[in-house]
């Protein structure tokens, strides 16, 4: 047995910590950053840039890139074969952000999440026909991934309203992606109401400034006699009460 294969000093070296993601970022001898995941039998290793695994589907940096160049994206018909490529590529996509968000690294949270989705695109078609329903579920889960992202950068700015923001722009892109799948779980449901709840906790965090501009359009609206803003600018007033 060839000793330089065997990985029992890594694995001793960082051990896994049990109930978290236990993830790294590490620079090789050749200068490349790569990003490693350690699991319970080893260690996984992706690439922090391109596909994860490092591969060139077609000498192209991703199957998305591929695809964008034979115009293959509004197909209305793709051979099973490159439905299942989309899949593993989005699957690949997926965990590297799930490892990316335990390490607070948002742009590239976002960045791939976004891959993932446009992936899913590919799983409806020009016609809107849902051919692949692991698409459609990594994309939800891309979303929720995305919305987190940018909800913890945008707090750690001042103020809390463009976490809200990210939170609408979430829940609105969300309830499309369950529509194109179309079926809506219970799982599906309590992320929805996971955005909402989230966004209930931070809407009394906003700054009394921006209180009291949404109470300045309220009473224009009502002056102005637009009943429907009206309506719901007293609804976000009441949700930014303590």
């Amino acid at each position: 047995m060839n000793q330089r294969f065997d990985l029992s000093s890594i694995l001793r070296e960082w051990p896994e910590v049990p109930g978290s993601m236990t993830v790294r970022l590490l620079r090789l001898d050749d200068g490349r950053v790569v990003l490693q995941r350690r699991v319970a039998l080893g260690v996984i290793q992706m690439e922090t840039t391109g596909r994860p695994d490092g591969l060139r589907p077609a000498g192209h940096e991703s199957v998305l890139a591929d695809f964008r160049t034979r115009g293959r994206l509004d197909a209305d018909r793709l051979p099973d074969h490159e439905i299942d490529a989309a899949e593993r590529e989005a699957a690949l996509y997926l965990h590297r952000a799930v490892a990316m968000a335990a390490l607070g690294e948002i742009e590239a949270v976002i960045r791939d999440s976004e891959h993932v989705r446009s992936l899913a695109m590919i799983g409806n078609g020009a016609s809107g026909e849902l051919r692949s329903a692991a698409l459609a579920r990594l994309s939800v889960q891309a979303i929720l991934l995305a919305v987190r992202a940018e909800v913890v950068g945008a707090l750690r700015e001042p103020g809390s309203g463009s976490a809200v923001e990210a939170i609408d722009r979430g829940l609105a892109a969300l309830e499309a992606a369950l529509a194109r799948s179309g079926s809506i779980s219970p799982i599906d449901s309590s992320w929805s109401d996971a955005l909402r709840s989230l966004r209930a906790a931070l809407v009394p965090k906003l700054p009394a400034s921006q209180r009291e501009e949404l109470r300045e359009r309220l009473e224009a609206a009502i002056r102005t006699e637009n009943f429907e803003l009206a309506a719901i600018l007293r609804n976000e007033l009441r949700q930014m009460l303590p």
